[in-house]
């Protein structure tokens, strides 16, 4: 036993010797699917403004646009292969806002999702630059992880009187939490400058799977991801 425990700290250390450690953010874009909520949104403005038991002059602002996105990982590499943990914020929603002389009304849809898996990485084929100081690597990724959703409705109404004082009134409601599955494939290259920092860039596709409101309806974060990120290699 205590053989196979040395020949295991023997192993670690040996591996580490070829390993690196880094740490990464990247900013990035994306749009989200987002089909049922959107076409709900629009149900309800249509019927809303039929019923007139809304302003006339009501707009539909957003309805589920494309946002920017954030990104942090922490990764294990040896050799060519990279294994590790990632996480995202999304954000996106809808928006109904109307205003005039006599005030001003203002609906919305928060959309907020987390994004937490693993990740695995591989450098397929890497490119040394000026005497090995520069290094460019195509790679590709594959990113399975949990997605936790929250919807939450909120509004205000404002109203001015005859002597242009204002009345106002928030409105809001529980926020609604769901969880789905999520497979991440990206590709892209990256930049590493003196072995330590590190610029890359990579574009995807996000596949979203669960999240159900009901039957008929779901929270649909699909939709295409590109990413810059910078990080360092310890």
């Amino acid at each position: 036993m205590r053989k196979s425990i040395v020949l295991i700290l023997l192993l670690f250390i040996s591996l580490g010797t070829k390993a690196q450690f880094s740490i990464n953010y990247s900013v990035g874009y994306g749009d989200y699917k987002m089909s049922d909520l959107k076409a709900l949104t629009q149900l309800a403005f249509d019927l809303g403004k039929e019923s007139e038991q809304l302003p006339q002059g009501l707009r539909l602002v957003d309805n589920f646009p494309a946002y920017v996105t954030h990104t942090m990982d922490a990764l294990y590499r040896i050799k060519m292969h990279e294994f590790g943990v990632k996480a995202s914020y999304l954000t996106t929603g809808s928006k109904m806002a109307y205003s005039d002389y006599s005030g001003s009304y203002i609906e919305k849809i928060v959309a907020n999702g987390y994004r937490v898996g693993l990740m695995y990485r591989v450098h397929f084929y890497t490119l040394p630059i000026n005497n090995k100081n520069y290094k460019v690597s195509f790679l590709a990724e594959l990113s399975p992880a949990l997605l936790f959703s929250s919807l939450k409705t909120e509004g205000e109404i404002k109203i001015y009187d005859v002597n242009n004082e204002q009345s106002k009134e928030n409105f809001s409601e529980d926020k609604i939490k769901k969880t789905a599955y999520s497979i991440q494939p990206l590709a892209g290259t990256q930049l590493a400058l003196y072995k330590h920092f590190l610029f890359t860039m990579t574009a995807g596709y996000d596949f979203s799977l669960g999240a159900k409101l009901n039957p008929l309806h779901r929270i649909d974060w699909s939709g295409f991801r590109f990413n810059l990120g910078v990080g360092y290699a310890f």
